[in-house]
């Protein structure tokens, strides 16, 4: 994600800054308590998937259309995800990890189901 945001002018340096911030923190805070920190960064990366994927949901159910990825993408992500939630069953993952794994599947298939959506209604 930060590759594409790098690349994307429209974005702002604010949110390319805070993608490096966080990253720097997560390095700090390895001689720290793990197991908080890690919480921590699980909560703070589901909080950031929302708000990354939300004004796509939200654009497409304004605009009655899907547009803005292409269906590969949205396979490939949809795979990846369910892939994601059978190794943190399988391999008992934490709790928080299986979180954000449960938030972007729900996200996902949301972009899944608008796809189809809008199609059939063209």
């Amino acid at each position: 994600q930060l590759q594409i945001s790098f690349n994307n002018r429209k974005m702002p340096n604010a949110i390319n800054l805070v993608f490096v911030m966080l990253f720097c923190i997560a390095i700090l805070a390895i001689k720290s308590n793990v197991i908080l920190v890690f919480q921590i960064a699980g909560v703070i990366s589901v909080i950031i998937h929302f708000i990354y994927w939300l004004p796509q949901i939200y654009k497409n159910h304004n605009q009655r259309k899907f547009t803005g990825y292409s269906d590969l993408f949205i396979v490939f992500a949809f795979l990846g995800i369910i892939c994601d939630l059978f190794s943190s069953v399988l391999l008992a993952w934490p709790l928080i990890v299986k979180v954000n794994i449960l938030t972007m599947f729900i996200i996902i298939s949301i972009l899944v189901f608008q796809k189809l959506y809008y199609r059939i209604q063209k």
